[in-house]
């Protein structure tokens, strides 16, 4: 990646739909990046389903940066679970994680009475954050204080876009409320792109998808996606991302590979 790109890239997977594969999507790109780049996981849901996808106990420990409290970073032991599974593959990924869980919760009530409620996280977690290249932030699939503070933390909004009627209707929203962080809350948030993904061979999910393509700029979608594979669905089933539990041909370990050079070729480009 180009050095001129800042560190950290801080990177919001946000749509207030559910059951779109936001986690999924977000523990896979995170792992990619974390062959070769130094990257932080925040579970920022109190679904804690990240935390889960990487078998990860969900303590939800973004609590504590809500409060202000010392924060337990966990580093993501994969050979330990690898060798626990007796696979064979080992790996030197560096990807940490900030864990959630449903204890998160507790401060909703907290943040909503608080002055620049909507701040706390970027404020608590600005130094914490220095140190990693990538930071992935998970959302839940609401449009709660938990996702304004994360957006007031984050550089960058991936919106990942799972091809259907609703789906294709509530895009026009989110670009809204990247606007709304801009101009109400003055902070700079870049849409760096709509991802398709979870989508099919049929003639209807091709349908959704060329219909979004020609209501946005073309810039705004990602060229790659990520098909609905039970591929994905086998790895969440272990705890581990999908390259390593497949091989690197294996075509959701790809889509993975393809969206990472096409997110830092875009950093790049903004440059």
């Amino acid at each position: 990646m180009n050095k001129k790109v800042k560190r950290p890239v801080v990177i919001s997977f946000f749509n207030n739909k559910g059951g779109v594969g936001k986690s999924t999507l977000s523990i896979n790109l995170a792992s990619a990046f974390a062959d070769d780049y130094k990257v932080l996981i925040i579970d920022n849901d109190p679904q804690g389903n990240c935390s889960e996808l990487l078998s990860q106990e969900q303590d939800a420990e973004i609590k504590n940066a809500y409060l202000g409290k010392e924060i337990n970073i966990r580093k993501i032991n994969f050979n330990a679970l690898l060798e626990s599974l007796e696979l064979r593959k080992r790996t030197k990924k560096d990807l940490s994680i900030i864990t959630g869980g449903m204890a998160l919760l507790d401060v909703e009530t907290i943040l909503k009475d608080k002055p620049a409620g909507e701040t706390v996280l970027a404020r608590n977690l600005k130094e914490t954050i220095k140190d990693f290249d990538f930071v992935f932030i998970d959302n839940p699939p609401s449009l709660s204080i938990f996702v304004w503070n994360a957006l007031c933390l984050s550089n960058h909004i991936i919106i990942p876009f799972k091809p259907g009627r609703s789906e294709f209707t509530g895009i026009t929203n989110l670009l809204k409320i990247a606007a709304t962080v801009r101009t109400e809350l003055k902070h700079n948030i870049n849409i760096l792109g709509i991802l398709t993904n979870m989508f099919t061979d049929t003639s209807v999910s091709s349908m959704y998808v060329a219909d979004l393509e020609k209501s946005l700029d073309s810039n705004m979608m990602f060229e790659n996606g990520v098909k609905a594979t039970v591929k994905l669905m086998q790895a969440a089933t272990f705890g581990l991302p999908v390259d390593l539990l497949f091989p690197e041909k294996e075509e959701a370990v790809v889509a993975m590979q393809d969206i990472k050079k096409e997110i830092i070729k875009k950093l790049e480009d903004e440059k």
